[in-house]
């Protein structure tokens, strides 16, 4: 009979253990994106333009008219902020960073972006998705829901947090369970 309180025991150690381990937010995922971020922007090398050496500075997508200063191609709708060591600012567009800086930042900050759209687009479900892992650890015993499924869970939260759009059963997966934590520890919060 010990033996098998034991196993009992061990089993929802490993199983509380495994919920700490996967339980992330929107928010921590956001946070990590805007790293990325900078880290994109430390990335890119300093490179010379007409006698001076520029650094880029930032990038963002503009709704208004914005006209390239290197090429004058207008409108560019991401716009890449270079500076020289002289203060001197440029906005430039996509293919003249890209020349400038002889690497591929333009098809970098467009990666970027994909990812902290999906990132945004899924928050919701990151954010339901951890309620119901935080609230299946406090349980005692643990949550109804099977390991093989909260391995599944466990896919789909970190496929969202790293900014990966969902296949349709992983989209399944995520609808399931994020409306779940109140059915599924319905009695723990009376």
């Amino acid at each position: 009979m010990e033996s098998s309180n034991l196993t009992t025991f061990r089993l929802e150690q490993e199983y509380t253990a495994y919920l700490e381990k996967v339980i992330q937010e929107a928010d921590d995922a956001l946070f990590k994106s805007g790293r990325e971020y900078a880290a994109l922007l430390e990335k890119v090398r300093p490179f010379p333009y007409k006698h001076k050496t520029y650094r880029l500075v930032n990038i963002f997508t503009s709704s208004q008219r914005i006209r390239c200063n290197i090429c004058g191609n207008c409108p560019i709708t991401v716009v890449f902020i270079i500076r020289s060591e002289d203060g001197q600012r440029l906005k430039v567009g996509n293919t003249c960073i890209d020349r400038l800086t002889n690497q591929e930042v333009s098809t970098w900050y467009r990666n970027y972006q994909k990812k902290r759209e999906t990132i945004i687009k899924y928050s919701k479900k990151i954010n339901h998705l951890s309620s119901l892992l935080k609230a299946c650890k406090k349980c005692e015993p643990p949550c109804s829901i099977p390991f093989r499924e909260l391995e599944k869970i466990r896919t789909v939260l970190d496929q969202m947090c790293i900014g990966i759009r969902l296949n349709w059963q992983q989209e399944q997966i995520a609808e399931q369970y994020a409306g779940k934590k109140e059915r599924l520890c319905f009695w723990q919060e009376y």
